[in-house]
């Protein structure tokens, strides 16, 4: 059985099955993939030997099947930092790599983790991309903040009178980059006026 995240509804006719490497072991990882989404799958069991009932039939294996939507720039990270070193246009940057996620690669996702470059006009603009290890990072603090947040949460629920608990060293993970004020869902930057300045390193 297939339990979709809250509030995003899955119609099975548009899931296909892929497989991708795991962003920190890059042991294979399969994923289902929607026209706008790459969903990783979780199989949940309280028991090795629970089953189902449906109908009159036994379905032997009981797991549910949760489907999480998760970041296809986590994933791609390495490879868009290995082939995004000039810059490119989107359709070319989503062409050369290797990946079946490079399909749900949107110009706001790219520009996260890049600098921009307008190298069309005002009537037909056409935004370039050249990959940031400092945005990269930022990206990634700013994602790591927001895990803490959810994880010191849950601590202070289970345990309220301890506020310790949310400042343990359980929750010091040296990862320090200033993330202040970075908001990977707000909209890019302004791309650079060629008029402005010098042309980019291509």
């Amino acid at each position: 059985s297939i339990v979709p995240e809250k509030g995003y509804p899955v119609a099975p006719q548009t899931l296909t099955s892929a497989t991708v490497p795991h962003p920190r072991t890059s042991a294979s990882l399969p994923v289902l993939l929607t026209p706008s989404a790459a969903l990783e799958i979780n199989a949940i069991s309280e028991s090795p030997h629970c089953s189902f009932f449906v109908d009159s039939a036994v379905v032997e294996d009981g797991r549910f099947h949760v489907l999480t939507k998760v970041d296809p720039v986590l994933f791609l990270l390495e490879e868009m930092e290995k082939v995004m070193g000039s810059y490119s246009p989107l359709a070319q940057i989503k062409s050369t790599l290797d990946s079946p996620l490079a399909s749900l690669l949107t110009e706001k996702k790219v520009s996260h983790v890049s600098s921009t470059y307008n190298i069309g006009d005002d009537a037909e603009p056409e935004l370039t991309f050249k990959f940031s290890k400092e945005k990269a990072l930022e990206y990634l603090a700013t994602k790591h903040g927001r895990v803490l947040a959810v994880l010191q949460k849950q601590a202070f629920k289970s345990n309220p009178t301890n506020d310790a608990s949310m400042k343990s060293a359980s929750f010091n993970t040296g990862f320090n980059v200033d993330t202040e004020n970075k908001d990977p869902g707000a909209a890019p930057a302004p791309a650079s006026d060629p008029a402005a300045g010098s042309e980019p390193e291509v």
